[in-house]
């Protein structure tokens, strides 16, 4: 992705960014209002991204282990990720702040990695990904107290292992973004874990070894992918040279 402010100089990204603090401070309360009123949750049909879930289901995916005797793919094994996505939108949704995945999953190892990224997909197919988020399944615990829905806060301090074949709650924090979708676009939620493959996108060109022994990973319907999003208003479409 190219960020709005490259090639400028130094003096123009002050003056830039001296514009969206203008803009913030003119707007307190439709920025406050966004991060709490304006979560929205996607819930996980079988294969697609909706408000409703619709019919109970499950995907599976497998996860070959690490090492010099890594297993190799079998054309009998099931996918080695698995995607959901939206609709086309019927009006531009703007993304601004926190993604969180709350993901309803069991695995047949006592480990294994969480790899989402969320992507903006065009009609013609384009894909951009948006942002990720990576989880250690056995480094899953939660602070609570620190945490606020969408912004899940993960320490990664104490390992435990994972009980193969139950199903358990994960919290998984994307990186925070912001990003207009626009009308006729999807969102698109893909879920891996292991980004070595070439037909993985890699953020930034950053891939993860893979964690744990080879494991099949299934995610259930009653997981939730969480949003934060502003609707455009016509205040907003004015003010998109000032985007920082």
């Amino acid at each position: 992705m190219t960020s709005p402010t490259e090639g400028l100089s130094d003096e123009e990204r002050r003056l830039r960014l001296n514009e969206v603090q203008e803009r913030i401070a003119r707007h307190p309360a439709h920025i406050a209002h966004y991060e709490v009123e304006a979560l929205v949750q996607a819930v996980f049909g079988v294969r697609s991204l909706a408000v409703d879930e619709g019919d109970a289901g499950a995907r599976t995916y497998v996860c070959a282990g690490p090492g010099l005797n890594r297993r190799l793919g079998r054309v009998t094994d099931p996918p080695s990720s698995v995607a959901w996505e939206t609709a086309p939108l019927d009006a531009a949704m703007d993304l601004v702040g926190d993604v969180e995945l709350r993901l309803d999953a069991s695995i047949t190892a006592i480990d294994t990695a969480w790899i989402a990224l969320l992507q903006d997909v065009a009609p013609d197919g384009t894909t951009t990904t948006v942002t990720e988020g990576w989880l250690q399944a056995s480094l899953r615990d939660v602070d609570e107290p620190a945490s606020r829905p969408g912004a899940p806060v993960v320490p990664c301090r104490t390992p435990r292992a994972v009980p193969p074949g139950e199903t358990v709650a994960y919290r998984i924090p994307l990186v925070p973004n912001a990003r207009r979708f626009a009308a006729g676009h999807r969102v698109r939620l893909l879920l891996c874990s292991d980004d070595q493959p070439d037909d993985i996108p890699a953020v930034m060109g950053f891939r993860h070894a893979p964690v744990g022994t080879t494991s099949c990973n299934t995610v259930h319907s009653s997981s939730r992918l969480v949003l934060s999003v502003v609707t455009p208003t016509a205040d907003a479409d004015r003010s998109r040279e000032v985007q920082p």
